[in-house]
């Protein structure tokens, strides 16, 4: 079985904030908001809070756990979550 490189908190903060994005949309939707609204949202954790948590959890890393490619990848993974929301985008443009 593979030994982990990165700490616990790693993890965790990347099952948070994975849940805490898939939780919001439904709650969002719940409140009232319309599908723009929702997509608007999801740009906001996309491309402002998404890049901030990212370079927050590397600076904290070791270096050579930065450079792994188990880190890239559980990191990338909030952003995968994302992409059906994106793809709505050129919809609600036009």
């Amino acid at each position: 079985m593979k030994e982990w490189k990165q700490p616990a908190w790693f993890w965790w903060a990347i099952g948070i904030f994975s849940l805490s994005e898939i939780g919001f949309y439904p709650l969002f939707s719940f409140l009232g908001h319309s599908p723009k609204d929702i997509l608007n949202a999801s740009l906001i954790i996309g491309f402002l809070l998404y890049p901030i948590f990212t370079i927050c959890i590397l600076l904290f890393l070791d270096k050579s756990t930065r450079k792994d490619v188990d880190t890239l990848f559980y990191l990338a993974f909030p952003l995968v979550i994302n992409i059906p929301f994106w793809l709505v985008f050129p919809n609600i443009i036009n």
